[in-house]
């Protein structure tokens, strides 16, 4: 039957089908714009503490559940609020399973490439460096024209058009020298390499960058140069979010953990006064790396309470669950209704989120089926007599006795 979602003062079903957090989707069902800060409150505080207090790695936490508590719409939502502040980057990594340390080192120089800041750095060191040389062939005003007519990395730039630069070769090794001379923890025949290609075809680093070849540097000392870059083309505060960072450890055999988290300690080590790095993990990840073979990790940022961020479950039979579900309904309200949660009574929430045990992915995607349920039969409004009557096609489940008595004592249903 169609489903008519028009009655209920709604464009669609406001709910997530999935309900997992990809902020490269349009949907703002899952793409984390729909982020209920009141119900996070505590976590969003804690998050930000930790991060005005510049610690080196932040574990989001949860500790009841494995997924679905909104680690990864907690992450998203600060990596998108630290994006619009000036002189800071701010980027986002999905791990993969058996992502390595050095494949999440070069993801993140590549978020760095897309979201343009070593395009905008570059541009800064450029013209740093001209107006220091007071040079003709390079000066100052063609470098921000240059930039102005190419605002993004271009597939070809062309460099002798706007300066009197002959070779950019040579400017590539100039430049990299001059830059390396601005912090120890520079190496310049890595920036001749990469000014080398930046300068001429910048957008295709992505895809070069893991084949650059300097002896004794490997990809996490790639992105130790590039955030040393940053951080002296004026980027001061930098912020990496690894989401799922679970993902890639759990198919990690135990006796390779210990690689895992020495390749970690590097990282943290080259960000160090440089770059906050914030991660998701789950408990059976967190009990992975409370072992022995991942104290190298674990002896500059352990798994302590200055360090870690606990993500709760939601409180079922509080006001939690219906400030997340007024929220989406209101993002796809047509009109005024009767009650914020409309057609959806606050007790057929409560009892949704009773029976997924307050785990807000579970509750999102049952929300979905419950009044998809509903407005496919025509049914004006979802009440909990109309839930208990059609149990298994609102909730997919026959009716459990027992947990309908729990959850009425809890709620203090007559």
């Amino acid at each position: 039957m169609t489903e008519d979602y028009v009655t209920y003062s709604l464009k669609e079903n406001p709910f997530p089908q999935v309900a997992t957090v990809d902020p490269n989707k349009a949907d703002i069902r899952v793409n984390g714009t729909i982020f209920t800060e009141e119900i996070l409150s505590e976590e969003v505080s804690a998050l930000r503490d930790k991060i005005e207090k510049r610690t080196a790695m932040i574990y989001v936490a949860g500790l009841k559940f494995d997924k679905g508590i909104g680690k990864s719409a907690l992450i998203v939502n600060e990596w998108r609020k630290l994006s619009t502040v000036p002189h800071t980057t701010s980027v986002l990594v999905r791990c993969n399973p058996k992502d390595k340390p050095t494949d999440l080192a070069l993801a993140i120089v590549t978020k760095w490439h897309e979201q343009n800041y070593l395009w905008e750095v570059t541009r800064r060191l450029l013209s740093k460096f001209a107006i220091e040389r007071n040079d003709v062939r390079l000066s100052p005003e063609s470098i921000e024209t240059m930039f102005n007519a190419y605002p993004r990395p271009p597939e070809r730039l062309p460099l002798t058009l706007y300066t009197h630069v002959a070779t950019p070769e040579r400017l590539s090794k100039t430049i990299a020298g001059w830059v390396s001379s601005l912090g120890n923890r520079l190496n310049p025949l890595f920036l001749e390499q990469f000014f080398s290609l930046y300068l001429t075809k910048p957008a295709e680093l992505p895809e070069r960058i893991a084949k650059f070849k300097t002896r004794g540097l490997d990809q996490i000392g790639v992105y130790a140069n590039l955030l040393e870059m940053l951080f002296q083309g004026g980027f001061k505060d930098n912020f990496v979010f690894l989401d799922q960072l679970e993902d890639a450890i759990m198919p990690f055999p135990a006796g390779r953990i210990g690689e895992f988290c020495l390749d970690m300690k590097r990282m943290l080590e080259a960000g160090i006064g440089r770059v906050v790095t914030v991660v998701t993990l789950h408990p059976d990840s967190e009990m992975k790396l409370d072992t022995q073979a991942a104290q190298h990790l674990l002896k500059i940022a352990p798994l302590d309470s200055a360090h870690r961020v606990d993500v709760l479950a939601l409180e079922v039979t509080g006001n939690e669950t219906l400030a997340l579900a007024a929220d989406y309904m209101n993002h796809f309200r047509t009109g005024m209704p009767g009650y914020p949660t409309w057609p959806l009574q606050p007790d057929v929430i409560r009892y949704v989120s009773f029976l997924k045990d307050g785990n807000m992915r579970g509750t999102l995607q049952q929300l979905h089926e419950c009044l998809k349920f509903a407005a496919s039969n025509g049914n004006p409004e979802v009440t909990l007599d109309y839930v208990l009557e059609h149990h298994e096609g609102t909730l997919g489940t026959l009716k459990n006795p027992a947990l309908w008595e729990e959850f009425r004592k809890k709620v203090k249903l007559s």
